[in-house]
Parts: C-alpha cells; sequence; structure tokens
C-alpha cells in the first residue's frame, strides 16, 4: 500500500539548485534544502537573501529574465559534494602537519610565533 504512487513521483527529477550566469559574467548558485532554507552550492553557511521567494520563484524569475541557468538534482548535489570531499580530504592540513613531508619547521615555527605573543601579552 506504501508504494503506491511512489513511481509517478520518482519519474519528475526535482531541481534543488541551480547556477545562475548574469550578462557580465558573474555566477550566482543557490541550493535549496527544502525548509525554506537557500544557500550557496558551495558553502551551507553562505545563506542567500532572496526576501520571501521561494526556491521555486528565485528558478522562476531566472528564467523569466532569459539568464544563463545550469540546474542540479539532488543526485548530482550528491555526486558534486562526494567529489569535493574527496578534493579536501588530499589537501595537506597544515596546522595539523598531516599530509607534509616534514613538519618541523612549520612546527618549530608556530611554536617561536606562541611564545613572542605570549611574552608580548605579559608586556602588555
Amino acid at each position: 500500500m506504501g508504494s503506491r504512487g511512489a513511481s509517478s513521483r520518482n519519474s519528475r527529477r526535482k531541481v534543488r539548485a541551480i547556477v545562475v550566469t548574469w550578462p557580465d559574467g558573474r555566477r550566482s548558485s543557490f541550493r535549496d534544502y527544502g525548509n525554506g532554507r537557500i544557500t550557496d552550492i558551495d558553502d551551507p553557511a553562505d545563506q542567500k537573501n532572496v526576501g520571501e521567494l521561494s526556491f521555486d520563484d528565485v528558478v522562476r524569475r531566472a528564467r523569466e529574465q532569459g539568464l544563463q541557468i545550469e540546474t542540479f538534482t539532488a543526485k548530482d548535489l550528491k555526486l558534486r559534494d562526494d567529489q569535493r570531499r574527496r578534493e579536501n580530504a588530499r589537501k595537506p592540513d597544515y596546522e595539523l602537519g598531516v599530509g607534509l613531508d616534514d613538519n618541523r619547521a612549520h612546527r618549530k615555527a608556530a611554536r617561536m610565533s606562541r611564545l613572542a605573543t605570549r611574552v608580548m601579552k605579559r608586556r602588555g
């Protein structure tokens, strides 16, 4: 009983994010979380201020203005997020020294900087 109509819902892939290219070359990205929260695609902390507009209204207005739009479905976003995670996992972490060949010089410089800061605070 619970699966009735599921095929009709899944046949329509809902747009979850768009990248709008403006005539001057600027690019703006919008990602919908389904609860009225619209953010940047790559930075969920960067919440977009679109006023009272829903995500569908943002898409509709961009199309009405004739702007170039690139759309992403939930599956596309998952692939994009997984790719970004893999890329970030390969990057070295300079604070912890992970992924660096020889971290002794970096640790020594960081320690000396901390000690110098501590001395300057005492002299105050």
